[in-house]
Order: structure tokens, then sequence, then C-alpha cells
């Protein structure tokens, strides 16, 4: 049987890799979804105020 124990934190000497937290969002509006032809097809709206909660 598998035990889930939570998402890792994966570090390299350039990286670190992490779960998302509600605070993250804000970054993740502004760097990934800040082009129009990636969040069209999607119906994302481009403000983080209407992100579903």
């Amino acid at each position: 049987m598998i035990h889930y124990l939570g998402t890792p934190v994966l570090e390299t000497e350039r990286m670190i890799l992490r779960k998302l937290e509600l605070s993250d969002a804000q970054c993740v509006f502004d760097h990934w979804l800040s082009d129009d032809r990636v969040i069209a097809p999607h119906g994302v709206s481009r403000r983080v105020e209407n992100a579903p909660r």
C-alpha cells in the first residue's frame, strides 16, 4: 500500500521545485498567464481577483 506523505520539495543548485501556494497566485498570473494566445482557448481571466478560491 502507498501512503501519501505530502508534496516533497526538490532542490538543486539552480532550482527549488515545491507545491504551489495561494500566495503564488499573483506571480502565476503575471508570468504564466500574460499571453492571450495561451489563455484565450481556456476562457481564463487575466485578473487574479476573478480566480476561483
